[in-house]
C-alpha cells in the first residue's frame, strides 16, 4: 500500500498541473516572438486596426519609449511605455479611460513585444477588451495611414 504522505503528493501535483491549464495566462507565457507573426488571440490585423481607428471610443496605447513615441505615431494615442508598469504599478493613465472601453495597443513593429506585455498587464489590471496590433507603426506607415508628430 501506497504511503500516505506518497499519496498526498501525487494528488496535490495533479490539482496544481490542472489549475495550471486552467488559469488564465501569464506575462511570461504569453510573450510574442517577435521574428514571427502573433499567435496570440487578442492580435488584430492592420484592416482591423484601421476600422476601429474610425472608432472615437476606442483608446489606442503606443507602448514605445518616450523617445519612439515622438519620432511619430497614430493620431491620438497614448504614449504608455512598458517601464511605466515596473514592479506591478498601475500608471494614472489607465484612469483617463474606462476599463470597459476597447484598446488596441501598438509599438513599433512585429519585432517589437511591448505591445503584448503592456496589453496582458491592462488585462491583469481588469481592462477588457484589450487588442494588440501586432505589425506596429510601420506596417500602418507601410499603409500610408495617418501619423501624428508632437
Amino acid at each position: 500500500m501506497m504511503p500516505r504522505a506518497l499519496l498526498i503528493a501525487v494528488a496535490a501535483a495533479v490539482l496544481s498541473g490542472i489549475h495550471a491549464s486552467l488559469r488564465p495566462l501569464t506575462l511570461a507565457s504569453t510573450r510574442a516572438d517577435p521574428r514571427s507573426e502573433s499567435t496570440s488571440p487578442y492580435s488584430i490585423s492592420l484592416e482591423a486596426t484601421a476600422a476601429y481607428f474610425e472608432d472615437p471610443d476606442v483608446i489606442f496605447i503606443d507602448a514605445s519609449r518616450e523617445d519612439e513615441y515622438a519620432g511619430g505615431h497614430l493620431p491620438g494615442a497614448i504614449n504608455l511605455p512598458l517601464t511605466r508598469f515596473a514592479r506591478g504599478a498601475i500608471p494614472e493613465e489607465l484612469g483617463y479611460f474606462s476599463k470597459n472601453a476597447t484598446v488596441v495597443v501598438y509599438c513599433s513593429s512585429a519585432r517589437c513585444d511591448a505591445a503584448h506585455r503592456v496589453a496582458e498587464f491592462m488585462r491583469t489590471f481588469g481592462h477588457e477588451p484589450v487588442f494588440v496590433f501586432h505589425e506596429g507603426l510601420e506596417a500602418w506607415k507601410r499603409a500610408g495611414r495617418p501619423v501624428e508628430h508632437p
